[in-house]
């Protein structure tokens, strides 16, 4: 009897020893973040995104698109230059205003009048 109540002890301690030691990672997939749509999560280069704000906005033609895209390109690591800087965020945000307006004054010229205007609105709504 007493042989009995030690195996029954011992193989409730193994069974409980046992169940602590379950894999842990399906919870911890249970509580990842969901990425169902991993574009969304997928980094995207700035330039292509501003070009598909500007496209939308200003219905510009492929002669349009290439220079813009162009002058983007050309200004885009003096931007990302001066946004990794150590230094004030005054400074920062005058030195990427500067970068900018040379960018509007080189996009302007591409530009129709009814692009201008619309384009006008993005400048005034970017400074706010």
């Amino acid at each position: 009897m007493k042989l009995k109540n030690i195996f029954i002890l011992a193989l409730v301690l193994f069974s409980v020893s046992a169940f602590s030691q379950v894999d842990r990672s399906i919870d911890r997939q249970r509580n990842a973040p969901r990425t169902k749509n991993k574009k969304a999560y997928e980094k995207k280069d700035p330039v292509e995104v501003y070009m598909q704000q500007l496209d939308k906005r200003l219905k510009l033609d492929d002669f349009q698109k290439a220079a813009i895209v162009q002058i983007l390109q050309e200004n885009k690591e003096s931007l990302i230059a001066v946004s990794h800087e150590d230094s004030p965020m005054a400074v920062k945000e005058e030195k990427i205003r500067e970068i900018t307006e040379k960018i509007d004054t080189k996009i302007i010229p591409l530009l129709s009048k009814g692009q201008l205007e619309e384009y006008n609105k993005i400048i005034k709504e970017r400074k706010l």
